[in-house]
């Protein structure tokens, strides 16, 4: 717990500020579920996790004009000091910021409690794993006023966290059509 408490912040100082892409973007922040969606909007999010061993960045980017997907992964293993990169693409036929949120409505997750977080009213909820062994539950913060998750923890059967995943929402305006296409 001790090395995830001091790993955390690194991993946060050196990620907010990597686009997660070698082409420029640039970020307009905006509540996802506040913003109409306009022609030529991506939509990105990113996602911190970090555990004991590695600091993971996953950025997603979508395309609602033609359901393009490109996600990138960051991995950084603090005991070799690996970094690996992968990019794939895919196809979807639905928003980015609303599967995100739909992932906390299915029946798995119950309300805690709700809560204030970082200045925002957030509901907690919790989701316990069918099979044992770890993670034996997850704990997820989701902003009432987007539906969108701001953090979600994994637990082991001794209640110590495991890991720890931010989540960051904004849209991107793409430059060049091709942004998200597989090159």
């Amino acid at each position: 717990m001790k090395k995830l408490a001091f790993v955390l912040p690194v991993a946060l100082s050196v990620t907010l500020g990597w686009s997660g892409s070698i082409s420029p973007v640039f970020a307009e922040t905006v509540a996802p579920a506040q913003a109409a969606q306009k022609q030529g909007t991506i939509e990105h999010m990113k996602v911190v996790r970090v555990d004991g061993v590695t600091i993971a960045v996953y950025d997603t980017w979508f395309n609602p004009k033609n359901g393009s997907q490109r996600n990138d992964y960051l991995y950084f293993y603090e005991d070799t000091r690996d970094i690996k990169k992968d990019t794939r693409f895919s196809n979807e036929e639905s928003s980015l910021f609303q599967r995100t949120a739909n992932n906390y409505k299915d029946k798995r997750w119950t309300s805690v409690e709700a809560v204030e977080l970082n200045g925002k009213q957030v509901e907690v909820l919790k989701a316990n794993n069918n099979a044992k062994g770890n993670p034996a539950y997850h704990m997820a913060y989701i902003d009432k006023s987007t539906g969108m998750p701001i953090k979600v923890e994994d637990y082991n059967s001794n209640n110590e966290v495991m890991a720890v995943y931010l989540y960051f929402f904004d849209y991107v305006h793409e430059i060049g059509d091709r942004f998200i296409e597989e090159k």
